[in-house]
């Protein structure tokens, strides 16, 4: 699916689902995430899209600093809804 720009110009479409993610994913899956879309927050969604918590760059950044693996599941540093 593709939209426009101001331009004219055909770019991709990012929804608000383009950042859901599940508990099941991982630190660096929510920075891969969080570049592509151009959104600073991961949703994290259960099996139903139902909203279980919020994962922010800052989080991530966070999270490293104090030696969290960028492998950890987001459940660790998510901000439970």
């Amino acid at each position: 699916m593709s939209g426009s720009n101001a331009c004219g110009i055909g770019m991709p479409t990012v929804t608000f689902r383009s950042a859901f993610l599940t508990p099941r994913h991982y630190l660096s899956q929510a920075l891969e995430n969080m570049n592509e879309t151009g959104f600073r927050v991961a949703l994290v969604v259960d099996e139903e899209e139902r909203l279980l918590g919020l994962v922010a760059d800052g989080d991530v950044r966070k999270a490293l600093l104090k030696g969290i693996s960028i492998d950890a599941p987001l459940t660790e540093v998510m901000n439970p809804n």
